[in-house]
């Protein structure tokens, strides 16, 4: 590796194209029809989306091992969100376990993310070759924190029944980021940019849950916050969570609590388990 580059998470390759295998009998996608036969029944599909950037996800522990250990590194795709992907996501990014935006290193202003489903890996000895363009990680020691905990988050966050996932935690965590997208005129917003810790306690034989979250103190603070505040948030985002689950048929009608981590016993802490997404930030 020359000394100009140090390869480091959040570093940026241009490889240009992104190999997924897939099947020519059942394809997902339209590119990867041809003929509809293959006598083999895997097939290299090269997408190549838009920058063709790539981010290193690979941890720095495995980045500094010898070839012959660890002679691969992983590469998630950057690229620019369709209209109807904008949409979906919506306009606070940072709530999604599939996007995450992520700082243009060419200088051109793309206002890229990291797509974490299409990822190739590639040989480490491809970061030497002339013709592959290079970018230093543009991210500083705090952002790259988060990014490694969002990658943590992705491939090992918890798992939870498919029933409470899909009538409870989806739209709780839609309601959060719906509430913070609001006008700071209301105590939510201000409340939910100071989250830390998000968790759920639940029995999947019953309606009895409740969703327990924890704020940092400081950053309260910070935006202006106080114990009104965070009882009037807690209520705004408890109607709003109960109106999303009703409206979609759900039986769930969660407790909803906001507390300062320092007011919660040790025992209670444990009986919850955390929700593992990136949060919103006071930033």
């Amino acid at each position: 590796m020359s000394e100009e580059f140090r390869l480091v998470q959040g570093s940026v390759l241009r490889i240009g194209r992104f190999p997924t295998l897939a099947s020519p009998r059942y394809p997902l996608f339209p590119p990867e029809a041809g003929d509809g036969w293959s006598d083999d029944p895997l097939r290299v599909i090269d997408y190549q989306l838009g920058s063709g950037l790539g981010v290193v996800i690979s941890q720095d522990c495995d980045l500094e091992r010898s070839l012959d250990v660890e002679p691969y590194l992983q590469v998630a795709a950057l690229r620019v969100l369709t209209e109807e992907e904008r949409s979906e996501v919506g306009p606070n990014r940072r709530l999604s376990m599939r996007y995450r935006p992520f700082p243009d290193p060419t200088g051109n202003g793309e206002d890229l993310v990291i797509d974490v489903r299409v990822v190739a890996t590639i040989e480490r000895t491809v970061v030497d070759d002339p013709e592959i363009e290079r970018y230093a990680c543009p991210l500083d020691e705090a952002a790259r924190t988060d990014l490694r905990e969002w990658l943590g988050a992705r491939f090992g966050r918890a798992w939870f029944d498919t029933t409470v996932d899909r009538t409870l935690i989806r739209h709780s965590l839609a309601a959060i980021e719906a509430l913070v997208q609001k006008p700071t005129a209301t105590p939510a917003p201000k409340v939910l940019r100071a989250l830390r810790w998000l968790g759920v306690r639940y029995n999947p034989t019953n309606a009895m849950v409740s969703l327990l979250l924890l704020y940092d103190p400081v950053a309260l603070t910070q935006v202006g916050g106080d114990a009104s505040a965070v009882a009037g948030a807690r209520k705004e985002l408890a109607n709003e969570i109960h109106r999303r689950i009703a409206a979609a048929g759900g039986t769930y009608r969660p407790e909803v609590a906001i507390r300062d981590p320092n007011d919660v016993w040790v025992s209670e802490f444990l009986s919850y388990t955390e929700i593992v997404v990136d949060l919103p930030s006071t930033s």
